[in-house]
């Protein structure tokens, strides 16, 4: 087993089960059950649709694995504000990031001005569909 760490930022725990036949794929809903022995020593959350025989309600500690995914993300703004850019920004890359089972932590946030053209292919499509 890995080492375990104590964290202070913990996202609730997920549904494991696979529910495609890519293992990328699983259920993801909120878990509130869990084995009585994680063979791994990792628990293995499920979700109320999909709680196995044996399962027992989530109690006390249960060593779970958390993730911190390290990214730029460059959005184009719908706002004249750069005030408003990044908090418009902020708020859909928080909703988006909840319905993951994650939790948004922010360093920072830049905002840009510059110019953007038309995608050369895009701009082709346009002319033979008339529009251009």
């Amino acid at each position: 087993m890995a080492e375990v760490t104590p964290f202070t930022i913990i996202p609730a725990p997920r549904c494991c089960e696979i529910t495609s036949s890519s293992p990328l794929v699983i259920c993801n809903r909120p878990a509130s059950w869990m084995p009585i022995l994680a063979p791994s020593g990792v628990t293995p959350f499920r979700c109320e649709l999909h709680k196995q025989a044996g399962d027992t309600a989530i109690a006390g500690i249960a060593i779970v694995r958390r993730l911190s995914v390290v990214s730029q993300i460059v959005l184009a703004s719908a706002v004249e504000s750069d005030l408003l850019a990044k908090a418009e920004a902020l708020a859909r890359l928080e909703r988006g990031v909840r319905a993951v089972g994650g939790i948004l932590s922010l360093h920072t946030v830049h905002a840009r001005t510059g110019p953007w053209a038309v995608p050369l292919a895009a701009s082709d499509d346009n002319r033979k569909q008339g529009g251009g």
